[in-house]
């Protein structure tokens, strides 16, 4: 029975909490921090289109230069001929 009560006493304890009203120009502000466009400046752009020129450029580079030098199956040293028949 004392137990009951305690829950009733606890859960009527919310009864009594006022309900808080937001501020009126709060929705406004959280839609203007969401909105906001972030603009990267031109130098930034133009810093991120050359290392991406300097990186494929190496990958080409590198490329050509493995292809070229590519060994054959054959020319390696541990080249063995399984060939049983």
């Amino acid at each position: 029975m004392r137990e009951k009560q305690w829950i009733e006493e606890v859960l009527n304890s919310t009864n009594e909490i006022k309900q808080l009203v937001p501020n009126d120009s709060l929705l406004q502000d959280i839609e203007a921090r969401i909105y906001t466009i972030s603009c990267v400046s031109v130098k930034t752009a133009w810093m991120a289109a050359a290392s991406m020129v300097v990186v494929v450029s190496l990958n080409f580079a590198a490329l050509k230069f493995f292809t070229n030098n590519k060994q054959e199956a054959t020319d390696s040293p541990f080249y063995t001929n399984n060939q049983i028949y």
